[in-house]
């Protein structure tokens, strides 16, 4: 039988995703899949993919928070301290506790409004967490003067092991707006 190791990824029947094995137990592993959804299965009827490049199954936890690149730079940056407050006051799971003393990896990321929307669809996709803990909140700048839509201005998502692939694309806030007139 194939020695299998943690963070190594593999697929089981069924399930129609890339899993990673976070936790080894005798003939038993608990594998997780994107939406942070974990499985207990036998170690025969998993198929190996690859081994991950990682020392430890929290360097793969991590938190999101979007930006929309329409507001102004400094409402969004001050976006970030609120969201992240207001995700720090709703996600209280056994994950965001062990992201929060262990890994504490935080993605801030500017997006545009589409980006912004289609990030949250595709959380709304995956459905409700397991633990039933809130997937996202969201921050509202009464402050956004130029702001008709009322959009809210930024979001937080609940922590996870994995991500979807859309978030991989998002460039990280940088602390200026880029735009056709920026000078560097």
């Amino acid at each position: 039988m194939f020695k299998f190791k943690l963070l190594d990824q593999v697929i089981i029947n069924g399930v129609d995703e890339l899993l990673t094995i976070i936790q080894i137990n005798g003939d038993q592993c608990t594998v997780c899949g994107t939406n942070s959804t974990t499985y207990v299965v036998l170690k025969k009827e998993m198929t190996y993919i690859r081994s991950a490049k990682l020392h430890d199954k929290n360097e793969l936890l991590a938190m999101y928070i979007l930006v929309r690149n329409s507001a102004p730079i400094g409402l969004g940056i001050n976006s970030v301290g609120h969201v992240a407050h207001i995700a720090a006051n709703n996600f209280d799971s056994e994950l965001s506790k062990e992201w929060e003393c262990k890994s504490f990896k935080l993605r801030t990321c500017l997006v545009t409004d589409a980006e912004y929307d289609l990030a949250i669809n595709k959380i709304q996709e995956l459905g409700t967490r397991q633990d039933d803990e809130l997937s996202y909140v969201e921050f509202f700048e009464n402050d956004w003067k130029d702001n008709p839509n009322k959009l809210n201005i930024s979001v937080a998502f609940a922590p996870r092991y994995t991500w979807p692939s859309l978030f991989k694309l998002f460039d990280l806030h940088s602390g200026i707006k880029l735009t056709k007139e920026t000078e560097y």
